[in-house]
């Protein structure tokens, strides 16, 4: 739960000061949302749904690629810079 990168839940998230929440879709090749965990007031389930009514606007009708993950911001600032280098 405290290892570096993904951690597996939102209370896990909320645990640790640096835990933010992604919403992504289209299987992460589409980023919704990243916002600090700690910023949450609904529940991990509402999340899920949120990333499935945002893949379903934009890929009508198909949700599978929707997602909801959980990771520490020194993991997220280390895929963008391999992403955007």
């Amino acid at each position: 739960m405290w290892g570096l990168g993904r951690l597996v839940s939102l209370d896990a998230a909320k645990s640790v000061p640096d835990g933010y929440v992604v919403l992504d879709g289209e299987f992460g090749g589409v980023c919704y949302l990243v916002y600090p965990a700690r910023l949450t007031k609904c529940k991990e389930e509402s999340l899920r749904l949120l990333a499935h009514d945002l893949e379903d606007a934009i890929f009508d009708g198909d949700t599978s690629g929707a997602g909801v993950h959980f990771e520490r911001l020194d993991s997220l600032r280390a895929k963008l810079a391999l992403r955007f280098r």
